[in-house]
């Protein structure tokens, strides 16, 4: 996960430490899910609204987030 993509989290969900962020994470709603996608996309390939019209498999896309995350180390 860059750095670019925590920020772009951060300014999402109104937080301004890893920390808030963080806890912020901890409840998810799928439009949450829609953005982190987003955002570990660069926020310039799709916009939010564009993947709610993706076929997203739920399951992938946790993995995915997952992953996200282990990588940046949270």
């Amino acid at each position: 996960m860059t750095m670019g993509a925590l920020a772009r989290l951060e300014a999402a969900f109104e937080v301004n430490t890893l920390e808030a962020l963080e806890a912020r994470l901890s409840s998810l709603s799928s439009h949450d899910v829609l953005v982190i996608i987003s955002a570990l996309l660069c926020g310039e390939a799709m916009s939010p609204a564009e993947l709610a019209k993706a076929q997203i498999r739920p399951t992938e896309a946790a993995q995915a987030i997952a992953k996200a995350f282990e990588g940046a180390g949270a």
